[in-house]
C-alpha cells in the first residue's frame, strides 16, 4: 500500500499461488479469467451431454430450465448437470429439437441482449460470433461452438 492525498491504496497484491507481486488490474483480471474459463468447461461439459442425448434421441433435448435438463440428462449423459457459471449465477439453457444455446451472463450477471433468449429467437445468439476481453460480456455455447466468450 502506499499514501496519497485521497488517503491509502493498494499498489501491489501478493499472488498467493505464484507468491508474486501485481498489479491490482491484474489481478482482477485473472481472478475473472479463471472464473469465465471455468464456467466454459462447464458450458462444453453440458453441450457434450446434449450432444450425446441428440444421438440416442435424434433431437436435442427441450427443456426450460438447468433443472429441468438436469432431470432429463442425469445419470445417463452426465454425472452432475453444472447449474451455475463462476460467478454463482444460473446457466441459461434455451432449446428448440435442431438447436440449443448455453448462455452465462458473465461478471456483470446481466444478460446483453434477454429479448433475443425468448422461445425459438434464442438461436439469434448465435449471429453475434466474436470474443471478448470483458468478463462482463455474456459468454454463449450455441449448437456445437462458442460463439460468445472471454479471452
Amino acid at each position: 500500500m502506499k499514501r496519497e492525498a485521497s488517503g491509502w491504496v493498494v499498489d501491489r497484491v501478493l499472488d498467493s499461488r505464484t507468491d508474486a507481486w501485481i498489479f491490482p488490474e491484474a489481478f482482477v483480471f485473472d481472478e475473472q479469467r479463471r472464473r469465465a474459463k471455468s464456467t466454459m468447461g462447464d458450458m462444453r461439459t453440458l453441450a457434450t451431454a446434449v450432444e450425446s442425448y441428440s444421438i440416442d434421441n435424434n433431437q436435442y433435448p427441450v427443456a426450460c430450465d438447468a433443472r429441468e435438463l438436469e432431470a432429463i440428462l442425469e445419470p445417463t449423459y452426465v454425472r452432475h448437470v453444472p447449474l451455475r457459471d463462476g460467478w454463482g449465477e444460473a446457466l441459461l439453457y434455451v432449446s428448440t429439437t435442431s438447436e440449443y444455446c448455453v448462455v452465462s451472463a458473465g461478471a456483470d450477471r446481466k444478460l446483453e441482449r434477454p429479448a433475443s433468449l425468448q422461445g425459438d429467437e434464442a438461436m439469434l445468439a448465435r449471429a453475434s460470433q466474436a470474443p471478448s476481453r470483458d468478463a462482463a460480456s455474456d459468454i454463449v455455447f450455441c449448437t456445437g461452438s462458442f460463439t460468445r466468450w472471454f479471452e
